[in-house]
């Protein structure tokens, strides 16, 4: 029988050639076509036309690229202080609004004092045209799967909202609010406690978290 010895198969210096120029061209690829979408964006932002009406867009931080990106380091200690702290730095005091779009959901901000109260006095209770809704919220189809249409996410002119907010008056009302004065001066001298507590260690305080947390317990 004839013994045949396999020798190992060496590429040959145009094979290397070859998967060499096929990984440039991949990231050369991936560069142009990085560029091309960069050179869209910027072509529709200078034909885009400006409507003095419209409300203008809130600017970002430097150094930040993506609203959400802004979001999360505004409130990277506390969450629930991010969108505000966005609207102080980037939208004009003279204005009073701007608008954020944050994954297809358009958010509008408002710092003006008087626009704030427009809106919490003339929502839909009180015959106002504002409130709150998820109609056009790409969210709006999880609602009904996941949470449904209760307290917190029924819209203000919808029934079931009304509904919700009855079983709650009763407990809401001055009976039931004089017979939790006790348990809530009790949380109020915890409170107190831990405020001092926490000042004195020189630690910055949020007084925010301490009243959800007072209002939980």
């Amino acid at each position: 029988s004839a013994h045949v010895q396999s020798q190992p198969v060496v590429p040959s210096p145009r094979t290397e050639r070859v998967m060499f120029d096929s990984r440039k061209d991949l990231f050369g690829l991936i560069g142009a076509a990085s560029a091309g979408v960069a050179a869209v964006i910027l072509l529709r932002r200078a034909l885009r036309k400006d409507d003095p009406g419209a409300i203008p867009t809130l600017k970002l931080p430097r150094g930040s690229f993506h609203p959400m990106q802004a979001l999360i380091s505004a409130g990277k200690d506390n969450a629930n202080y991010g969108f505000g702290r966005l609207i102080l730095q980037g939208c004009d005091p003279k204005i009073g609004v701007a608008q954020l779009s944050i994954l297809g959901q358009s958010t509008v901000l408002l710092r003006d004092p008087d626009l704030v109260k427009e809106v919490l006095t003339k929502n839909h209770q009180a015959g106002g045209g504002f409130g709150k809704s998820f109609k056009g919220s790409p969210f709006d189809p999880l609602i009904d799967k996941t949470f449904g249409r209760g307290l917190f996410f029924a819209e203000d002119q919808d029934k079931v909202w009304t509904v919700a907010h009855k079983i709650l008056s009763k407990p809401f009302s001055h009976r039931g609010v004089v017979s939790m004065v006790p348990t809530m001066c009790v949380q109020a001298d915890k409170l107190v406690a831990a405020l001092d507590q926490d000042v004195g260690s020189g630690r910055c305080v949020y007084i925010y978290d301490y009243m959800v947390k007072m209002a939980l317990e």
